[in-house]
């Protein structure tokens, strides 16, 4: 029991340090990509090359990067929630509400993951 708390534990600490990674490396391609293609614009008299389908993959860094940040903010419990609710409901009610609002958030978030998908299986194939 003890050993399975502590691979737990370790593998929780694994992924959270591969998805503050992957948010830094996120943002800092995003900004790079976005400074270069307003460059371009800017010289595109002088340098008529572009960078083909920057803003698409910036939007898809900077969604990535969201749900990445969501993970994160969830894991250190500082997510949005339905806190007003919870203090004006009794406290015997409280888990309920609580479970009930993870239950709601957690099937918004899988639909916006959903539709992330479609997206970029979309994009892929135009």
């Amino acid at each position: 029991m003890i050993w399975e708390h502590l691979m737990m534990k370790l593998v929780d600490q694994f992924l959270f340090r591969v998805e503050r990674t992957l948010i830094v490396f996120a943002v800092v391609a995003m900004t790079i990509l976005v400074f270069l293609d307003v460059v371009q614009r800017s010289l595109s008299h002088i340098i008529p090359l572009g960078i083909p389908g920057a803003q698409k993959l910036a939007l898809g860094l900077m969604m990535w990067a969201s749900f990445l940040g969501a993970s994160l903010a969830t894991r250190e419990h500082q997510h949005i929630s339905l806190d007003g609710l919870r203090k004006k409901i009794p406290q015997k009610y409280s888990a309920l509400v609580t479970f009930i609002s993870n239950i709601v958030t957690a099937a918004f978030v899988f639909y916006l993951a959903r539709l992330a998908c479609f997206q970029f299986l979309e994009e892929l194939n135009e």
